[in-house]
């Protein structure tokens, strides 16, 4: 999900829309991390870690991987943040039940059905409701994302900026 102002990564932008179809999600993988980042944003918590560092600093193959595994790279002309993926866990069971305990009860269902049907490999096709709510989700915690790893980024900038000018001042 990269090229708008905001990403999570390894999910595609048909994700802002709810449940991707199959064509966006093409391997049980991708689909067990649609659920993963799914059931995390409505927890509330990162899919993501952060990993910032002076644009140079960034080795090739970082880079490379970052854009055959679609992870946004996010920064400043020379400062980088990229954002890779959390791992999956082993067995989902109780970040799922966690998460649709955060669903209003008359989506509940739909979600928690979603969830397992993503986890299982399967491309489910939840009423448009459910679609709605699972896309508001996913573009919130691509907006957490991207303004954390934009922080993380600048933070960085500004502190290599003060180092340098306590470098000029003395």
């Amino acid at each position: 999900m990269t090229g708008h102002p905001f990403a999570l990564p390894v999910m595609p932008f048909s994700a802002l829309d709810g449940v991707s179809p199959a064509d966006d999600l093409p391997r049980p993988s991708d689909r067990r991390r649609f659920a993963h980042h799914l059931a995390c944003a409505l927890l509330g918590v990162p899919s993501w870690a952060l990993e910032t560092q002076r644009r140079a600093d960034v080795p090739v193959l970082v880079k490379l991987r970052a854009a055959q595994e679609d992870w946004p790279l996010i920064g400043t002309a020379s400062v980088l943040t990229v954002m890779r993926p959390v791992a999956l866990p082993e067995d989902p069971a109780h970040l799922f039940a966690t998460a649709v305990a955060q669903v209003p009860e008359g989506l509940a269902s739909a979600v928690d059905e979603v969830l397992r049907a993503l986890w299982a490999g399967e491309v489910p096709t939840p009423n448009a409701e459910a679609q709605a709510f699972i896309g508001a989700a996913i573009a919130r915690a691509a907006i957490q994302a991207s303004e954390a790893a934009l922080a993380a980024a600048l933070a960085l900038h500004a502190a290599e900026g003060e180092a340098l000018r306590a470098v000029a001042e003395g």
